[in-house]
């Protein structure tokens, strides 16, 4: 039973440890969004209008 006591203290350990960190904000400039605001493909469009929205980024 020795070793249950010395892993309590070690999970506490790690948890304060956790709690204790700063951990970074990270951001992403509105310039470098991580998704499109019109998607190539969206499942919320008929057919026709995701058609439409390839043949337009095509011309681009």
């Amino acid at each position: 039973m020795q070793n249950r006591g010395v892993c309590a203290d070690r999970v506490d350990q790690l948890e304060t440890t956790v709690d204790d960190t700063e951990w970074p904000t990270v951001t992403v400039p509105e310039s470098e969004e991580l998704f499109p605001a019109d998607p190539l493909y969206d499942s919320k469009r008929d057919d026709a209008q995701s058609v439409r929205c390839v043949e337009r980024h095509k011309s681009e």
